[in-house]
Formats: C-alpha cells, sequence, structure tokens
C-alpha cells in the first residue's frame, strides 16, 4: 500500500524485489539507466563543488539561499494554505 502526499500524488519509494536472471539480462536491463545515473552523478558532483567553492568565498555583505527542488518539485511556503 503507497503512501501519499498532502496533494493526493502517491509518494515515490523504493522497495526490495528479488529477482533471478541470467547475468547478461540484466547487463541489458541496467545498460540504458548506468549512463542516465553517471551523468546524474557527474551534475550532483559538480553543482555541489560550486556550492562549495561558493560558500567558502561568500563575504560579509552577501546571502546565501539553497533551494533543492527535488524531482522538479514546485516551491510551497511552509504554512501554505
Amino acid at each position: 500500500m503507497g503512501h501519499t502526499k498532502k496533494d493526493g500524488k502517491e509518494k515515490k519509494g523504493s522497495k526490495l524485489e528479488y529477482h533471478e536472471t541470467p547475468p547478461l539480462d540484466l547487463i541489458q536491463y541496467l545498460k540504458p539507466q548506468f549512463k542516465e545515473f553517471v551523468l546524474h552523478n557527474y551534475v550532483a558532483r559538480w553543482q555541489d563543488a560550486q556550492f562549495q567553492e561558493l560558500l567558502n568565498n561568500v563575504s560579509n555583505d552577501m546571502v546565501v539561499c539553497y533551494i533543492d527542488f527535488y524531482e522538479n518539485d514546485t516551491m510551497r511556503i511552509q504554512n501554505e494554505i
């Protein structure tokens, strides 16, 4: 049974499954996903490095605001009605 958010949409999550498959079938299944993961990981590491560089060089007259749009979610005020 899935959990739902306040807006009625189902929350995404993960679950553990067990499958037996020949190694070649597994490789063929993972190959297209691996390319996407490598690109995502590269971008995430680059963004983190840029953010750390910014934090290390911020001056006293600057403000740093960090907003993480997880899975392309929209920005909502915490106590929004």
